[in-house]
């Protein structure tokens, strides 16, 4: 197994030299051995986009940083045969660290991925829900870290930081997951930066991280449109997390996505966020998503288990079925052993022609506490909004919600 360190093929560690030939010569250089380890010492170190390659472990000691470069040039516009670019969400083709089909990847290490997000920003517009928004939907990287179509790979005890206005993993049709110890530590203000944004993938496991950002924290989705088949996300297992969001903590499906079932969340805390678990399937007649799909959503077989969720701006649980919206099924969700203090009460309901099936909440306590004037509120239609419509065998056992 071969082993190097970005210094040893010239990188400077002053934040402020281009190291991205260096990383990618040492990347590239193990690969071609069969494999190994590629360390990141102490000190920062500026690149743009990477590109890992199969059997490399990318090492960040724990004084060790590599920094986003702020410069729309050293982020080339991703190329390829897998994925359909053309269907990128926002049309945004630009990455930090990319691999595509590959196997055995890791980053590990307790350094960090500084992505400097603030300088991708300016002041925004309307800063009800955000105070910064994008300078550019394209120009920055979309995504800091993007594994497509990828195979066995690890993410471990490192820090990604502050992602630029954009996702901060984004794993597509990959295979063998795990994320353990990972921090996400995003600016809450700043739009769109999704935590770990799982897509058509399988048996990913994460475990013991701590999510914060000013987007979805954990999201599970099959957007197929950017695939040439389509592939559902399953067999996820979230647990010993922790989570903070300014939209939602947990999200499952969006707009016209395919499938995603068998997944549990357990052993979790969502704090300070606007949703808690969101399973809302939006459809706006008056425009189509970047990242909307083509599919009849289906989301089954999915359990949450002792979760505590404290301080939440609007519904702790919410599962709606917007008018319009393309659904095959919401069926087989199940909440049990919940700890709930929140602004509104939950929002469970299904359409006439396409109810919600077998909801169940088991050993379920919340609090309600009314938000006061000024604080962010949740987003309603109707305000006779009640708390659950439109189910097929709705399971309600020791349920408790005490209504401040």
């Amino acid at each position: 197994m071969k082993q190097c360190n970005i210094t040893d093929y010239g990188a400077v560690p002053d934040g402020r030299t281009l190291a991205t030939a260096c990383l990618q010569q040492a990347i590239d250089d193990v690969a071609a051995a069969g494999g190994g380890r590629v360390t990141v010492g102490g000190g920062r170190y500026l690149i743009g986009t990477v590109f890992l390659k199969s059997g490399v472990e990318l090492y960040l000691e724990v004084d060790g940083v590599l920094l986003a470069s702020p410069d729309e040039a050293d982020y080339p516009l991703l190329e390829s045969t897998f994925w359909k670019t053309e269907y990128a969400p926002r049309r945004n083709r630009r990455c930090l660290i990319y691999a595509e089909q590959a196997e055995d990847i890791a980053i590990t290490g307790r350094g960090q991925i500084d992505c400097q997000g603030l300088l991708f920003c300016k002041p925004a517009d309307n800063p009800r829900l955000w105070r910064y928004q994008r300078k550019s939907d394209t120009a920055q990287p979309g995504r800091m870290i993007f594994m497509a179509g990828c195979k066995r790979l690890l993410f471990t005890d490192f820090t990604l930081k502050d992602a630029a206005a954009g996702w901060g993993f984004w794993i597509l049709d990959c295979a063998d997951v795990r994320f353990d110890r990972v921090t996400v530590d995003s600016d809450l203000d700043i739009p769109n930066s999704d935590g770990i944004h799982l897509n058509c993938s399988r048996d990913v496991t994460i475990s013991n991280c701590r999510v914060s950002c000013g987007d979805d924290a954990l999201i599970v989705r099959a957007y197929t449109r950017v695939l040439s088949r389509p592939v559902p996300c399953e067999r996820v297992t979230v647990t010993n997390c922790h989570l903070v969001s300014h939209c939602s903590a947990i999200r499952l499906g969006w707009a016209d996505d395919y499938i995603c079932r068998d997944c549990v969340f357990s052993n979790l805390t969502i704090t300070d966020s606007r949703w808690g678990i969101n399973m809302t399937l939006p459809h706006d007649p008056g425009k189509r998503y970047s990242d909307q799909g083509d599919d009849d959503t289906l989301i089954e077989h999915i359990l949450f288990d002792n979760i505590v969720i404290d301080r939440h701006h609007a519904e702790p649980i919410r599962i709606e079925i917007d008018e319009g919206a393309r659904v095959d099924a919401i069926r087989d969700i199940s909440f049990a052993n919940m700890r709930v203090v929140s602004a509104t009460p939950p929002r469970l309901l299904g359409r006439p022609d396409k109810k919600l099936q077998d909801i169940t909440l088991s050993n379920v306590s919340m609090t309600i506490h009314p938000p006061a004037e000024g604080q962010v509120l949740p987003m309603v239609r109707n305000r006779e909004a009640p708390f659950f419509g439109h189910i097929d065998n709705l399971v309600l056992d020791r349920v408790r919600i005490d209504l401040d």
